[in-house]
């Protein structure tokens, strides 16, 4: 069963955080942890539009391909 968790993402280099309610224990699975992000927290954060040096990268949904960036 997903679990939802209040958490602070933050930017290693910035003194800046958001807030935001996490979707846990859904299932998806990966080789690294991973936060995926909607395009207005991205923002906020200052990783959108996508920074020099990210990757991008198809992820496979059940839904079908969904185009995404990885920001080392």
């Amino acid at each position: 069963m997903p679990v939802r968790l209040r958490i602070e993402v933050r930017r290693r280099d910035l003194n800046e955080g958001v807030m935001l309610t996490a979707l846990v224990n859904t299932g998806f699975t990966s080789e690294e942890p991973d936060i995926l992000m909607p395009s207005n927290v991205a923002k906020t954060l200052g990783l959108w539009p996508q920074p020099d040096g990210s990757l991008s990268i198809i992820f496979t949904t059940a839904g079908g391909e969904v185009e995404g960036y990885e920001v080392p």
